[in-house]
């Protein structure tokens, strides 16, 4: 299975690449997330996940599901907006929908293309008046 790539090498833009995982190398990514939101400094949030092809396992969907929550406080303090990549229409769609039910802590959207979820990104860095790195 892939591993999840997480970089701080944007901060404060941290940029997730989603692919097909198990549930091992989820929770290491989750492990740095978690890392980068323990510093307490404002950022945003960009996950692609254009290169998933299946559905995650029950067991993966409880790990995020509770690290989530786990989480919950330091996003809601910390966050600046999360944004997804998502190519399928209908995922997006999907995803779309139940944000209208689950109140993510951070402002969230997805986007059908990278370069609409990093302009997103770095309106959501200018609004909170935080530098935006130059190789964004």
């Amino acid at each position: 299975m892939s591993r999840i790539h997480v970089t701080d090498e944007y901060f404060p833009l941290v940029y997730v690449i989603a692919a097909d995982a198990d549930t091992e190398a989820w929770a290491a990514a989750m492990d740095q997330i978690e890392a980068i939101y323990r510093r307490r400094e404002p950022f945003v949030h960009l996950s692609d996940t254009s290169a998933v092809r299946s559905v995650p396992s029950p067991k993966l969907r409880k790990l995020l599901a509770d690290r989530a929550l786990d989480m919950r406080p330091l996003v809601k303090e910390y966050s600046l907006g999360d944004a997804r990549v998502v190519t399928s229409n209908l995922v997006r769609g999907a995803m779309t929908a139940i944000s209208w039910i689950y109140t993510h802590p951070a402002p969230l959207k997805h986007f059908g293309t990278l370069g609409e979820g990093i302009d997103w990104c770095v309106e959501q860095l200018e609004q909170a008046d935080v530098r935006v790195p130059e190789k964004v």
